[in-house]
């Protein structure tokens, strides 16, 4: 008879151990759903358009940066913030396939602190195609122009030279003004294009304004649409100083 008890609770204790791991089977399976669907969702939200956002910005052109708004009280320049979308739209395209259909919607979501250190500003993120971690570094430069710094930190690698921001036209335009003593060149946003302030009893100095700018923008300047010469008070110089000598002056 006791016998039989003994074999009664073994086989009881068995049942209620399978039942116990089929429960936690369960929980298991049902935990892993939970979060698979939780992280695709979140994938989706990240590569989604903000519903309540009343962004006119052409995401064509730009990733949405999720969680962007403490960086743009960082940078406090629009078109700094611009510059930076454009850049990690143009590396998820050139690192994920999932983003290379034409007008594919871009997202980026910053996932660190945005932290601020001797003028460079430092966040880390991820795309809503991969989960890989990518860490970027702006250094902010005049005339709205930033130094831009991308990289997969799970695969390492960078485009950082084939980005709009980085180009050498860029980061000149970034640096001026420059004074050069007998001449200060400096960029016009309104005109889009480079401002020299020289005496026109100066002007011989004009060939050497343009080799410096040729030099530092990596663009040959032929044309005054290129460059406004300006005296040094602001006022623009005769044209009959250098239209036709070392400019074209075409209307």
């Amino acid at each position: 008879m006791q016998l039989l008890n003994n074999m009664y609770s073994s086989f009881s204790r068995m049942e209620s151990n399978r039942k116990i791991a089929l429960i936690l089977v369960l929980i298991l399976l049902i935990s892993s759903a939970f979060l698979l669907t939780l992280r695709n969702t979140s994938s989706k939200n990240i590569d989604s358009f903000p519903k309540n956002s009343s962004s006119e910005s052409d995401y064509s052109k730009l990733a949405y940066i999720n969680e962007g708004s403490g960086l743009y009280e960082k940078l406090n320049n629009s078109d700094i913030y611009d510059r930076v979308s454009e850049d990690l739209r143009i590396f998820a395209v050139a690192s994920f396939p999932e983003y290379n259909s034409a007008g594919a919607f871009v997202g980026f979501k910053i996932t660190s602190k945005i932290e601020s250190k001797d003028n460079i500003v430092h966040f880390s993120g991820r795309y809503g195609a991969n989960k890989d971690k990518i860490v970027v570094s702006l250094q902010p430069k005049n005339h709205g122009r930033v130094f831009v710094q991308i990289i997969n930190q799970s695969t390492e690698t960078s485009i950082d030279n084939f980005l709009p921001t980085n180009t050498q036209d860029n980061i000149f335009i970034g640096s001026l003004p420059i004074d050069k003593g007998f001449y200060v060149i400096d960029y016009n946003e309104k005109l889009d294009n480079y401002t020299a302030f020289i005496d026109p009893l100066d002007s011989d100095k004009i060939p050497e304004v343009i080799k410096t700018i040729e030099d530092g923008s990596g663009k040959k300047i032929t044309s005054s649409k290129m460059l406004t010469l300006n005296d040094i008070s602001g006022r623009k110089i005769q044209s009959a100083l250098y239209c036709g000598v070392y400019l074209s002056c075409s209307n």
